[in-house]
């Protein structure tokens, strides 16, 4: 069985230490990916996402300031790794890489119910850091499981 590997780019007009904050803070990170965080941002460092009453613990596994982010997500699968490029005066290139995820049956699901959730998120990095939008439903019923793309009830 084969295994997949999800990578993406996303070009964010602003400034390598605002997608970093955004990226590797608490109050930066709660902008646009889980409703609560807790950070321990070095190499072997734990956290834990919070989307309501729904947690998500893990370990980063690399971190070199303002380059790459990477951390454990949904073991066994592979890590989630965010590189950071500067483009230009004032853009970043933004590269997601998720790993792990087999290229069968259930599997197969995840990985593209999982590659839909990332470019949301993805989106909403861009929107908060570009405009200062956030895009998510903070409908207070909602879960990552319900999903975050339905802005009613």
């Amino acid at each position: 069985m084969t295994t997949k590997i999800f990578t993406t780019k996303l070009a964010i007009k602003t400034t390598l230490p605002k997608v970093w904050d955004a990226l590797a803070t608490e109050t930066g990170l709660t902008q646009w990916f889980p409703s609560q965080a807790t950070l321990d941002v070095r190499s072997g460092g734990s956290f834990e996402f919070c989307w309501g009453e729904f947690r998500l613990p893990g370990k980063f596994i690399e971190v070199i300031p303002q380059k790459k982010l990477s951390f454990t997500w949904w073991e066994p699968k592979g890590p989630i790794t965010f590189e950071l490029e500067k483009s230009g005066d004032s853009e970043v290139i933004v590269t997601l890489i998720a790993r792990g995820y087999q290229s069968e049956g259930e599997e197969l699901k995840q990985y593209i119910e999982e590659t839909k959730g990332w470019t949301f998120f993805l989106t909403n990095l861009k929107s908060y850091l570009e405009h200062g939008i956030d895009l998510r439903d903070h409908n207070p019923a909602r879960t990552c499981q319900t999903g975050w793309l339905n802005a009613s009830g």
